[in-house]
């Protein structure tokens, strides 16, 4: 299903961890993921880290973004990252 993500908020350990682990940014998951792209994405659930929205956005034809997203109670425009990696496919 198609997303519009509005706004992602990301918390200081959340960029830690995505520079550190994942060499990324906060500010490049935003230009990814938030609106105006429009990303797919599907409901998940897991017993440690409960209901989540798993989102993939292609950067190229062996590169997505893949980033697990939990909506705002307040405010379902509202985001918060738990986190992000790039993940490579190999060409056949």
């Amino acid at each position: 299903m198609a997303y519009r993500i509005i706004e992602i908020r990301i918390s200081p350990t959340v960029e830690f961890k995505l520079r550190l682990k994942h060499g990324l940014t906060g500010d490049f998951v935003r230009e990814v993921v938030q609106f105006p792209q429009i990303v797919k994405g599907s409901w998940v659930t897991d017993l440690t880290y409960g209901k989540r929205l798993l989102v993939r956005a292609n950067l190229s034809q062996s590169r997505t973004l893949i980033a697990y997203l939990y909506q705002n109670h307040l405010d379902p425009e509202v985001w918060h990252l738990g986190t992000a990696w790039v993940e490579t496919r190999k060409n056949k």
